[in-house]
Protein backbone atom coordinates (compact mmCIF):
# COMPACT_ATOMS: atom_id res chain seq x y z
CA UNK A 1 0.00 0.00 0.00
CA UNK A 2 1.30 3.23 -0.60
CA UNK A 3 1.58 5.18 2.37
CA UNK A 4 0.73 9.02 2.95
CA UNK A 5 3.81 10.72 2.42
CA UNK A 6 5.50 8.78 0.24
CA UNK A 7 2.77 8.66 -2.09
CA UNK A 8 2.65 12.45 -2.85
CA UNK A 9 6.61 12.17 -3.83
CA UNK A 10 5.40 9.74 -6.16
CA UNK A 11 2.25 11.29 -7.47
CA UNK A 12 4.99 14.53 -8.66
CA UNK A 13 7.55 12.11 -9.45
CA UNK A 14 5.23 10.09 -11.83
CA UNK A 15 3.97 13.38 -13.24
CA UNK A 16 7.96 14.93 -13.83
CA UNK A 17 9.04 11.53 -15.46
CA UNK A 18 5.90 10.94 -17.48
CA UNK A 19 6.92 13.97 -19.52
CA UNK A 20 9.56 12.67 -21.69
CA UNK A 21 10.85 14.99 -24.61
CA UNK A 22 8.32 15.07 -28.18
CA UNK A 23 10.12 14.45 -31.52
CA UNK A 24 9.00 17.13 -33.22
CA UNK A 25 7.70 20.94 -31.93
CA UNK A 26 4.41 22.53 -33.17
CA UNK A 27 5.21 25.96 -34.88
CA UNK A 28 3.69 29.01 -33.75
CA UNK A 29 2.76 31.93 -35.78
CA UNK A 30 3.42 34.71 -33.19
CA UNK A 31 4.77 32.98 -29.57
CA UNK A 32 4.60 34.96 -26.88
CA UNK A 33 5.96 35.06 -23.45
CA UNK A 34 5.72 32.94 -21.19
CA UNK A 35 2.60 33.21 -19.14
CA UNK A 36 2.44 32.31 -15.38
CA UNK A 37 -0.65 30.44 -13.17
CA UNK A 38 0.09 33.03 -10.84
CA UNK A 39 -1.71 35.87 -12.95
CA UNK A 40 -5.27 35.27 -13.92
CA UNK A 41 -5.41 33.60 -16.83
CA UNK A 42 -6.95 34.27 -20.37
CA UNK A 43 -8.47 32.13 -22.77
CA UNK A 44 -7.08 32.96 -26.17
CA UNK A 45 -10.52 31.28 -27.96
CA UNK A 46 -13.57 30.27 -26.12
CA UNK A 47 -14.16 26.63 -24.96
CA UNK A 48 -17.22 25.11 -27.55
CA UNK A 49 -18.79 23.01 -24.72
CA UNK A 50 -19.09 22.35 -21.17
CA UNK A 51 -16.35 23.09 -18.71
CA UNK A 52 -12.39 22.37 -19.44
CA UNK A 53 -10.39 21.57 -16.50
CA UNK A 54 -6.54 22.23 -16.58
CA UNK A 55 -3.92 21.84 -14.36
CA UNK A 56 -0.67 22.79 -13.20
CA UNK A 57 2.16 20.94 -14.95
CA UNK A 58 4.70 21.62 -12.64
CA UNK A 59 3.51 23.06 -9.72
CA UNK A 60 5.83 24.21 -6.37
CA UNK A 61 3.59 22.11 -4.36
CA UNK A 62 0.35 21.05 -5.03
CA UNK A 63 -1.15 21.87 -8.23
CA UNK A 64 -3.80 24.44 -8.75
CA UNK A 65 -6.70 23.32 -10.80
CA UNK A 66 -8.43 25.66 -12.97
CA UNK A 67 -12.08 25.49 -14.66
CA UNK A 68 -12.20 26.95 -18.48
CA UNK A 69 -15.80 27.91 -19.27
CA UNK A 70 -16.41 29.84 -22.92
CA UNK A 71 -13.25 32.64 -22.06
CA UNK A 72 -13.45 32.68 -18.66
CA UNK A 73 -10.44 30.62 -16.18
CA UNK A 74 -11.14 30.28 -12.79
CA UNK A 75 -9.28 28.47 -9.76
CA UNK A 76 -11.47 26.10 -8.13
CA UNK A 77 -9.56 23.66 -6.46
CA UNK A 78 -5.68 23.06 -5.14
CA UNK A 79 -4.32 19.02 -4.63
CA UNK A 80 -3.29 16.13 -6.50
CA UNK A 81 -5.91 14.02 -7.46
CA UNK A 82 -8.90 14.86 -9.57
CA UNK A 83 -11.62 12.57 -11.14
CA UNK A 84 -15.01 13.72 -13.21
CA UNK A 85 -18.10 11.62 -12.88
CA UNK A 86 -19.23 9.64 -15.65
CA UNK A 87 -22.02 11.70 -16.39
CA UNK A 88 -20.08 14.78 -17.09
CA UNK A 89 -22.04 16.56 -13.97
CA UNK A 90 -19.31 16.75 -10.95
CA UNK A 91 -16.06 16.57 -10.14
CA UNK A 92 -14.25 15.03 -6.88
CA UNK A 93 -10.79 16.06 -5.73
CA UNK A 94 -8.48 15.39 -3.00
CA UNK A 95 -7.54 19.09 -2.28
CA UNK A 96 -4.44 19.99 0.37
CA UNK A 97 -3.05 23.23 0.79
CA UNK A 98 0.43 23.87 1.46
CA UNK A 99 0.49 26.26 3.99
CA UNK A 100 0.36 24.17 7.09
CA UNK A 101 -2.34 21.70 6.80
CA UNK A 102 -1.67 18.48 5.76
CA UNK A 103 -5.21 17.36 6.39
CA UNK A 104 -6.35 15.97 2.85
CA UNK A 105 -9.94 17.09 2.07
CA UNK A 106 -12.32 15.15 -0.50
CA UNK A 107 -14.57 17.53 -2.17
CA UNK A 108 -17.18 17.55 -4.87
CA UNK A 109 -17.88 20.04 -6.87
CA UNK A 110 -20.35 20.89 -9.64
CA UNK A 111 -19.96 21.68 -13.17
CA UNK A 112 -21.42 25.28 -11.72
CA UNK A 113 -18.00 25.76 -9.80
CA UNK A 114 -20.43 24.97 -6.62
CA UNK A 115 -19.26 22.51 -4.02
CA UNK A 116 -21.93 19.71 -2.75
CA UNK A 117 -19.85 17.74 -0.50
CA UNK A 118 -16.42 18.26 1.90
CA UNK A 119 -14.91 15.81 4.47
CA UNK A 120 -11.39 16.50 5.36
CA UNK A 121 -9.44 13.86 6.90
CA UNK A 122 -7.33 13.82 10.27
CA UNK A 123 -4.11 15.37 10.83
CA UNK A 124 -1.93 12.64 8.75
CA UNK A 125 0.74 10.49 10.38
CA UNK A 126 3.95 8.99 9.02
CA UNK A 127 2.09 5.74 8.37
CA UNK A 128 -1.39 7.43 7.00
CA UNK A 129 -2.84 5.81 3.70
CA UNK A 130 -3.10 8.34 0.79
CA UNK A 131 -6.83 9.19 0.26
CA UNK A 132 -8.90 8.29 -2.91
CA UNK A 133 -11.93 8.32 -4.61
CA UNK A 134 -14.27 6.31 -7.02
CA UNK A 135 -17.17 7.34 -9.14
CA UNK A 136 -19.77 4.78 -9.53
CA UNK A 137 -20.94 3.78 -13.34
CA UNK A 138 -23.28 6.20 -13.68
CA UNK A 139 -22.28 8.90 -11.58
CA UNK A 140 -24.85 9.37 -8.86
CA UNK A 141 -22.39 8.36 -6.25
CA UNK A 142 -18.95 8.60 -4.88
CA UNK A 143 -16.68 6.40 -3.44
CA UNK A 144 -13.34 7.91 -0.88
CA UNK A 145 -11.52 6.77 1.44
CA UNK A 146 -9.84 8.62 4.41
CA UNK A 147 -7.04 7.75 6.97
CA UNK A 148 -9.44 6.65 9.94
CA UNK A 149 -9.03 9.21 13.18
CA UNK A 150 -7.54 6.42 15.26
CA UNK A 151 -5.35 4.29 13.61
CA UNK A 152 -4.16 6.64 11.13
CA UNK A 153 -1.87 3.83 9.67
CA UNK A 154 -5.19 2.05 8.21
CA UNK A 155 -8.12 4.50 6.41
CA UNK A 156 -12.08 4.00 5.79
CA UNK A 157 -14.35 3.83 3.29
CA UNK A 158 -16.92 5.97 2.59
CA UNK A 159 -20.00 6.79 0.28
CA UNK A 160 -21.59 9.54 -0.64
CA UNK A 161 -24.17 10.93 -3.50
CA UNK A 162 -23.16 13.19 -6.05
CA UNK A 163 -25.17 16.28 -4.53
CA UNK A 164 -23.62 15.95 -1.53
CA UNK A 165 -26.49 13.80 0.61
CA UNK A 166 -26.37 10.58 2.05
CA UNK A 167 -22.99 10.36 3.24
CA UNK A 168 -22.47 6.73 4.89
CA UNK A 169 -19.66 4.81 5.98
CA UNK A 170 -18.96 1.56 3.18
CA UNK A 171 -16.36 -0.22 5.43
CA UNK A 172 -17.36 -1.73 8.93
CA UNK A 173 -13.77 -1.48 10.28
CA UNK A 174 -10.57 0.22 9.27
CA UNK A 175 -8.22 -1.74 7.11
CA UNK A 176 -6.10 -1.04 4.48
CA UNK A 177 -8.57 -0.59 1.87
CA UNK A 178 -8.14 0.13 -2.11
CA UNK A 179 -11.08 1.62 -4.53
CA UNK A 180 -11.53 -1.14 -7.49
CA UNK A 181 -14.88 -0.94 -8.61
CA UNK A 182 -18.35 -0.77 -8.68
CA UNK A 183 -20.79 -4.14 -10.01
CA UNK A 184 -23.67 -4.06 -12.18
CA UNK A 185 -25.93 -4.14 -9.75
CA UNK A 186 -23.96 -1.09 -7.82
CA UNK A 187 -22.26 -2.74 -5.12
CA UNK A 188 -19.06 -1.36 -3.81
CA UNK A 189 -16.01 -3.44 -3.99
CA UNK A 190 -12.56 -3.43 -2.47
CA UNK A 191 -9.43 -4.70 -2.11
CA UNK A 192 -8.37 -5.26 1.92
CA UNK A 193 -4.80 -6.41 1.23
CA UNK A 194 -5.98 -10.27 1.06
CA UNK A 195 -9.45 -10.40 -0.47
CA UNK A 196 -12.12 -8.35 -2.62
CA UNK A 197 -15.20 -6.97 -0.10
CA UNK A 198 -18.03 -6.40 -1.37
CA UNK A 199 -20.06 -3.49 0.62
CA UNK A 200 -23.93 -4.04 -0.10
CA UNK A 201 -25.90 -4.07 3.99
CA UNK A 202 -22.42 -5.71 5.27
CA UNK A 203 -19.45 -7.01 4.02
CA UNK A 204 -19.31 -10.33 1.71
CA UNK A 205 -15.26 -12.21 1.30
CA UNK A 206 -14.70 -12.74 -2.47
CA UNK A 207 -11.62 -14.34 -1.98
CA UNK A 208 -8.72 -14.16 -4.20
CA UNK A 209 -7.14 -17.47 -5.18
CA UNK A 210 -4.97 -19.30 -2.60
CA UNK A 211 -1.04 -19.46 -3.03
CA UNK A 212 -0.73 -15.83 -3.98
CA UNK A 213 1.56 -13.93 -2.34
CA UNK A 214 0.53 -10.63 -4.00
CA UNK A 215 -2.58 -9.61 -6.69
CA UNK A 216 -2.29 -6.25 -8.76
CA UNK A 217 -3.74 -4.54 -11.78
CA UNK A 218 -7.53 -4.79 -10.96
CA UNK A 219 -9.69 -3.83 -13.43
CA UNK A 220 -13.21 -3.84 -13.55
CA UNK A 221 -14.85 -4.82 -16.69
CA UNK A 222 -17.31 -2.25 -18.68
CA UNK A 223 -20.51 -3.64 -17.37
CA UNK A 224 -19.16 -4.66 -13.94
CA UNK A 225 -20.13 -8.08 -13.98
CA UNK A 226 -16.71 -9.79 -13.52
CA UNK A 227 -12.59 -8.21 -12.67
CA UNK A 228 -9.33 -9.09 -13.98
CA UNK A 229 -6.31 -8.68 -12.00
CA UNK A 230 -3.01 -9.73 -12.38
CA UNK A 231 -1.33 -12.62 -9.47
CA UNK A 232 1.42 -14.74 -8.83
CA UNK A 233 3.22 -16.42 -6.40
CA UNK A 234 6.02 -15.65 -8.46
CA UNK A 235 7.19 -12.50 -9.95
CA UNK A 236 8.93 -14.59 -12.76
CA UNK A 237 5.23 -16.27 -13.30
CA UNK A 238 2.46 -13.95 -13.48
CA UNK A 239 -1.04 -14.62 -14.93
CA UNK A 240 -4.01 -12.92 -15.16
CA UNK A 241 -7.27 -13.78 -13.76
CA UNK A 242 -10.82 -12.79 -14.03
CA UNK A 243 -13.43 -13.14 -10.65
CA UNK A 244 -16.58 -13.08 -11.58
CA UNK A 245 -18.52 -10.67 -9.22
CA UNK A 246 -21.75 -12.46 -8.71
CA UNK A 247 -20.31 -16.22 -8.11
CA UNK A 248 -16.96 -14.92 -6.48
CA UNK A 249 -15.52 -17.48 -8.60
CA UNK A 250 -11.88 -17.15 -10.21
CA UNK A 251 -10.41 -18.52 -13.19
CA UNK A 252 -6.81 -18.29 -14.69
CA UNK A 253 -6.93 -16.73 -18.40
CA UNK A 254 -3.40 -16.06 -19.25
CA UNK A 255 0.06 -16.46 -18.52
CA UNK A 256 1.75 -12.81 -18.27
CA UNK A 257 5.14 -13.71 -17.78
CA UNK A 258 7.66 -11.73 -15.63
CA UNK A 259 6.72 -8.22 -14.02
CA UNK A 260 9.80 -5.45 -14.90
CA UNK A 261 11.81 -5.19 -11.91
CA UNK A 262 14.30 -2.71 -13.35
CA UNK A 263 13.42 -0.07 -16.05
CA UNK A 264 15.59 -0.99 -19.65
CA UNK A 265 17.62 2.08 -20.48
CA UNK A 266 15.35 4.16 -22.84
CA UNK A 267 12.52 2.31 -22.53
CA UNK A 268 10.89 2.69 -18.84
CA UNK A 269 11.30 5.09 -16.58
CA UNK A 270 10.51 4.93 -12.54
CA UNK A 271 8.64 7.59 -10.40
CA UNK A 272 11.19 6.36 -7.86
CA UNK A 273 14.04 7.31 -9.44
CA UNK A 274 16.65 9.30 -7.60
CA UNK A 275 16.91 12.82 -7.56
CA UNK A 276 18.94 14.32 -10.70
CA UNK A 277 18.58 11.38 -12.72
CA UNK A 278 17.92 11.59 -16.24
CA UNK A 279 14.34 10.31 -17.18
CA UNK A 280 14.13 8.18 -20.45
CA UNK A 281 13.66 9.24 -23.92
CA UNK A 282 12.24 6.89 -25.80
CA UNK A 283 8.94 6.51 -27.38
CA UNK A 284 8.15 3.75 -24.86
CA UNK A 285 8.54 5.62 -21.56
CA UNK A 286 6.37 3.97 -19.05
CA UNK A 287 6.27 3.44 -15.30
CA UNK A 288 7.62 0.25 -14.37
CA UNK A 289 5.02 -2.35 -12.64
CA UNK A 290 2.47 -4.42 -13.74
CA UNK A 291 0.89 -3.87 -16.84
CA UNK A 292 -2.40 -2.35 -17.87
CA UNK A 293 -5.29 -4.50 -19.21
CA UNK A 294 -7.95 -3.49 -21.28
CA UNK A 295 -11.96 -4.73 -21.20
CA UNK A 296 -13.53 -4.96 -24.46
CA UNK A 297 -16.39 -2.64 -24.15
CA UNK A 298 -18.83 -5.48 -24.30
CA UNK A 299 -16.69 -7.18 -21.70
CA UNK A 300 -16.10 -10.21 -23.57
CA UNK A 301 -12.56 -9.95 -24.41
CA UNK A 302 -9.39 -8.37 -22.47
CA UNK A 303 -6.36 -6.96 -23.89
CA UNK A 304 -2.73 -7.55 -21.90
CA UNK A 305 0.58 -7.92 -22.35
CA UNK A 306 3.06 -10.94 -21.93
CA UNK A 307 6.30 -9.73 -21.19
CA UNK A 308 9.75 -11.77 -21.46
CA UNK A 309 13.49 -10.73 -21.24
CA UNK A 310 15.08 -10.99 -25.12
CA UNK A 311 18.76 -11.96 -25.92
CA UNK A 312 20.06 -8.43 -25.37
CA UNK A 313 18.73 -8.73 -21.50
CA UNK A 314 15.67 -6.22 -22.64
CA UNK A 315 12.54 -6.09 -21.08
CA UNK A 316 9.98 -6.81 -23.65
CA UNK A 317 6.05 -6.53 -23.93
CA UNK A 318 3.74 -8.62 -26.44
CA UNK A 319 -0.15 -7.06 -26.86
CA UNK A 320 -2.38 -9.79 -26.83
CA UNK A 321 -5.70 -10.41 -27.14
CA UNK A 322 -8.01 -13.10 -25.19
CA UNK A 323 -11.68 -14.00 -25.02
CA UNK A 324 -12.62 -14.66 -20.98
CA UNK A 325 -15.13 -17.38 -22.22
CA UNK A 326 -13.98 -19.33 -25.18
CA UNK A 327 -10.22 -18.77 -24.22
CA UNK A 328 -8.69 -17.76 -27.89
CA UNK A 329 -5.69 -16.10 -27.33
CA UNK A 330 -3.60 -13.79 -30.14
CA UNK A 331 -1.07 -11.81 -30.42
CA UNK A 332 -1.36 -8.52 -31.71
CA UNK A 333 2.28 -7.12 -31.32
CA UNK A 334 5.36 -7.77 -30.00
CA UNK A 335 6.18 -3.75 -29.69
CA UNK A 336 3.84 -3.44 -27.05
CA UNK A 337 3.67 0.46 -25.80
CA UNK A 338 0.87 -0.29 -22.86
CA UNK A 339 -1.24 2.31 -23.94
CA UNK A 340 -3.91 -0.33 -26.13
CA UNK A 341 -7.33 1.12 -26.71
CA UNK A 342 -10.62 -0.33 -27.81
CA UNK A 343 -12.97 1.51 -30.05
CA UNK A 344 -16.44 2.02 -28.98
CA UNK A 345 -18.38 -0.84 -30.50
CA UNK A 346 -15.19 -2.80 -29.80
CA UNK A 347 -14.92 -3.97 -33.71
CA UNK A 348 -11.20 -2.63 -33.72
CA UNK A 349 -7.99 -2.61 -31.03
CA UNK A 350 -5.21 0.05 -31.52
CA UNK A 351 -2.10 0.13 -30.11
CA UNK A 352 1.10 2.62 -30.44
CA UNK A 353 4.13 0.32 -30.85
CA UNK A 354 6.40 1.29 -28.50
CA UNK A 355 9.94 0.93 -30.72
CA UNK A 356 8.33 2.19 -34.33
CA UNK A 357 5.65 4.73 -33.10
CA UNK A 358 3.34 3.26 -35.58
CA UNK A 359 -0.04 2.65 -34.77
CA UNK A 360 -0.82 -1.19 -35.09
CA UNK A 361 -4.95 -2.43 -35.72
CA UNK A 362 -6.64 -5.32 -34.85
CA UNK A 363 -9.58 -5.46 -37.24
CA UNK A 364 -12.66 -7.76 -37.25
CA UNK A 365 -11.55 -11.50 -37.79
CA UNK A 366 -8.60 -11.13 -36.39
CA UNK A 367 -6.36 -9.27 -38.87
CA UNK A 368 -3.45 -7.31 -37.95
CA UNK A 369 -2.00 -4.45 -39.43
CA UNK A 370 0.42 -1.79 -39.68
CA UNK A 371 -0.42 1.69 -40.32
CA UNK A 372 1.79 4.56 -41.88
CA UNK A 373 0.59 6.90 -38.94
CA UNK A 374 3.23 8.01 -36.41
CA UNK A 375 1.61 7.54 -32.96
CA UNK A 376 2.91 7.75 -28.83
CA UNK A 377 -0.69 7.01 -27.93
CA UNK A 378 -4.16 6.45 -29.47
CA UNK A 379 -7.84 7.23 -28.30
CA UNK A 380 -11.31 6.65 -30.40
CA UNK A 381 -14.10 9.17 -30.54
CA UNK A 382 -17.42 8.17 -29.89
CA UNK A 383 -18.27 8.52 -33.90
CA UNK A 384 -15.23 5.53 -34.34
CA UNK A 385 -12.81 7.44 -35.91
CA UNK A 386 -8.98 6.65 -34.58
CA UNK A 387 -6.96 9.37 -33.11
CA UNK A 388 -3.48 9.08 -33.68
CA UNK A 389 -1.32 11.51 -31.19
CA UNK A 390 2.33 12.28 -31.88
CA UNK A 391 4.51 14.75 -33.67
CA UNK A 392 0.83 15.11 -34.71
CA UNK A 393 -2.75 14.69 -33.99
CA UNK A 394 -4.10 12.78 -36.87
CA UNK A 395 -7.50 11.34 -37.53
CA UNK A 396 -7.67 7.86 -38.70
CA UNK A 397 -10.59 5.40 -40.73
CA UNK A 398 -10.13 2.48 -39.26
CA UNK A 399 -11.59 1.02 -42.05
CA UNK A 400 -9.77 2.55 -44.97
CA UNK A 401 -5.96 3.66 -42.98
CA UNK A 402 -6.96 6.75 -44.61
CA UNK A 403 -5.38 9.97 -42.07
CA UNK A 404 -6.38 13.76 -41.62
CA UNK A 405 -4.16 15.54 -40.05
CA UNK A 406 -5.36 18.56 -37.58
CA UNK A 407 -4.60 21.15 -38.26
CA UNK A 408 -5.04 25.18 -37.58
CA UNK A 409 -7.24 27.77 -39.61
CA UNK A 410 -4.25 29.05 -40.45
CA UNK A 411 -2.43 25.58 -41.61
CA UNK A 412 -0.08 25.13 -38.71
CA UNK A 413 -0.33 21.32 -36.91
CA UNK A 414 0.08 20.88 -33.24
CA UNK A 415 1.87 18.07 -31.43
CA UNK A 416 0.70 16.12 -28.72
CA UNK A 417 3.26 16.24 -25.68
CA UNK A 418 4.45 13.55 -23.93
CA UNK A 419 3.50 12.29 -20.79
CA UNK A 420 0.42 14.15 -20.42
CA UNK A 421 -3.37 12.24 -21.38
CA UNK A 422 -5.54 14.66 -23.28
CA UNK A 423 -9.49 15.45 -22.32
CA UNK A 424 -12.46 14.50 -24.13
CA UNK A 425 -15.42 17.19 -23.94
CA UNK A 426 -18.35 15.46 -22.95
CA UNK A 427 -19.93 14.41 -25.58
CA UNK A 428 -16.65 13.24 -26.85
CA UNK A 429 -16.90 15.70 -30.61
CA UNK A 430 -13.89 17.69 -29.01
CA UNK A 431 -10.43 16.85 -27.77
CA UNK A 432 -7.81 19.03 -25.41
CA UNK A 433 -4.42 18.21 -25.63
CA UNK A 434 -1.08 20.42 -24.65
CA UNK A 435 1.53 20.32 -27.05
CA UNK A 436 5.53 19.86 -26.08
CA UNK A 437 8.01 23.03 -27.15
CA UNK A 438 11.02 22.07 -25.31
CA UNK A 439 12.12 19.56 -23.24
CA UNK A 440 11.95 21.58 -19.77
CA UNK A 441 8.08 20.81 -20.18
CA UNK A 442 7.29 24.80 -18.63
CA UNK A 443 6.07 26.46 -21.72
CA UNK A 444 3.29 23.94 -23.71
CA UNK A 445 0.25 25.22 -25.43
CA UNK A 446 -3.61 23.79 -25.23
CA UNK A 447 -5.19 23.30 -28.33
CA UNK A 448 -8.80 22.37 -28.33
CA UNK A 449 -9.42 19.88 -31.77
CA UNK A 450 -12.42 19.42 -33.46
CA UNK A 451 -12.71 14.99 -34.11
CA UNK A 452 -15.18 15.80 -36.90
CA UNK A 453 -13.35 18.43 -39.03
CA UNK A 454 -9.96 18.32 -37.54
CA UNK A 455 -9.89 21.71 -36.72
CA UNK A 456 -7.32 22.67 -34.13
CA UNK A 457 -8.09 25.97 -31.91
CA UNK A 458 -5.39 27.30 -29.69
CA UNK A 459 -7.25 28.40 -26.10
CA UNK A 460 -4.19 28.74 -24.61
CA UNK A 461 -0.53 29.50 -25.30
CA UNK A 462 3.00 28.91 -23.89
CA UNK A 463 1.32 28.33 -20.31
CA UNK A 464 2.53 25.38 -18.03
CA UNK A 465 -0.71 23.45 -17.96
CA UNK A 466 -1.87 20.07 -18.94
CA UNK A 467 -5.45 19.53 -19.69
CA UNK A 468 -7.28 17.23 -16.22
CA UNK A 469 -10.61 16.73 -17.46
CA UNK A 470 -14.31 17.58 -18.74
CA UNK A 471 -17.19 18.59 -17.51
CA UNK A 472 -20.46 19.11 -18.85
CA UNK A 473 -22.34 22.24 -18.48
Amino acid sequence: MMRYAFAVVMVVAALLAAGCKDSESPAQKTPSPAASTDAQLEPLAPVPEGVLLVQESNPIGYPTTFAIRESEALAITKGPLLSVAPDGRHLAAIEQDAAGDYRAMVRVIGADGKETFAHRGPEPGRDSMYPSVLWSRDGKQLAYTLPDEERLSTNRVYTVNADGSGRGQASENAGSYTLIGWTADDRLLVHDGTNLISSDEGDETLPLPDGFAASYSFQMSPDGRAVAFTAGSDPEAQELWVLDTDSGESRLVAKTGPQARRPPAGLYVSAGAPPGAEAAAGPAAMMKGPPPVAWSPDGSRIAYYRSWTDEGATFRSELRVVDIETGEDVSVTEEGGWRASWSPDGRFLAEAESVHSRVVLLAPGGDVRTLDVPANRVLWSPTGRLIAIGSGVRLVDPETGEATEARTAEGYSVAGAWGWDPASSPDGRYLALVTTEDPGRTNGSLYVVDTQTAEATLVLEKVPLHPAGWLSE
